[in-house]
């Protein structure tokens, strides 16, 4: 998404503010960012980490292409 209406960027605000509260896990609020863009790259790139640490690693290949796709030039982090 190039540019963010004023109500995206409120409602991001939010979610960041229930993810520092800990109401909300990261996949959580990926999940959510991807409502409003499903190409956002963090988003897809931390779906794929939370797939990988469950062990779906089918589910978790195909977020991580999913963020390349969006972003082919950012590296994507891998799950330890």
């Amino acid at each position: 998404m190039l540019f963010i209406s004023d109500t995206i960027v409120r409602k991001l605000r939010k979610l960041d503010q229930q993810l520092r509260r800990g109401s909300l896990t990261h996949e959580q609020v990926a999940l959510r960012i991807l409502e409003y863009d499903p190409y956002d790259f963090r988003a897809l790139a931390t779906m794929g980490i939370g797939y990988a640490h469950r062990g779906d690693q089918e589910q978790a290949r195909r977020y991580y292409w999913r963020a390349l796709e969006a972003n082919p030039v950012a590296p994507i982090p891998m799950p330890s």
